[in-house]
């Protein structure tokens, strides 16, 4: 006489299942979270596989009890799509695997940038051609011309970027871009900040475009109007 085990014990076990993306508090790890709908009455708990991808290979990862309907899968890689697939168990065997259900983590969280400076508290003084000869047209040499000197006040982090316009014409941009450069010049006190550019024509304001080294960006205006007279000749 022969006997085998029955592989199906429970009532057709082929209900759906679901996946979400869960926020993670960890900055290297994605969770995900599984649910279905249990349709058997005399399991003794779940089997959950999962496998990495749609064309990776199931493994086993956890067992839960009877009854339970959902579970959390902590610790994944980000920006990772896993595909997951369950069946049922008792003493007499198991049942059929649920269908197979692929998520994907998130992208790693970040820290969140600092506060940017705030663009009220940045002065920006246009001090005109105070003799200084820093900034050429090309490169941070001295080329015969006065340059045009704006201070900057209130400065919160280290600038990496300036693009200055003036109002009747003239663009200047440190880093080189083609266009006139700007020297950039920090003071010992790091809210300080001189700007030289070599003078074209006379601007009654100028429009700064600072980029900070933590990506923020600012547009700020020169609050002084100072009449500006040319010294040398223009680039």
């Amino acid at each position: 006489m022969h006997c085998h085990r029955s592989r199906i014990f429970v009532p057709l076990f082929y209900s759906v299942l679901v996946i979400s993306v869960l926020a993670s508090n960890r900055l290297d790890a994605a969770s995900l979270q599984l649910s279905w709908v249990d349709n058997s009455d005399n399991e003794d708990g779940f089997h959950i596989e999962r496998k990495v991808g749609n064309n990776g290979i199931f493994s086993f990862i956890a067992t839960v009890g009877p009854n339970v309907t959902s579970y959390t899968d902590d610790n994944l890689a980000s920006n990772t799509t896993y595909c997951y697939r369950l069946n049922a168990f008792n003493n007499r065997g198991i049942s059929a695997y649920t269908n197979e259900a692929c998520g994907t983590t998130s992208s790693a969280a970040s820290t969140p940038p600092s506060s940017p400076p705030v663009s009220s508290t940045i002065a920006a003084t246009l001090l005109g051609q105070t003799g200084e000869d820093i900034a050429g047209t090309t490169s941070e040499s001295p080329d015969g011309i006065q340059d045009v000197h704006i201070r900057l006040s209130g400065v919160q982090g280290t600038i990496t970027r300036v693009r200055i316009t003036g109002d009747s014409g003239g663009v200047w941009e440190t880093p080189y871009n083609g266009l006139w450069i700007v020297a950039i010049r920090p003071h010992t006190d790091p809210s300080l900040v001189d700007l030289y550019f070599d003078f074209w024509q006379s601007s009654s304001s100028y429009t700064l475009d600072l980029t900070f080294a933590n990506g923020i960006t600012q547009t700020i205006q020169t609050s002084a109007s100072l009449p500006l007279q040319l010294f040398g000749n223009s680039p």
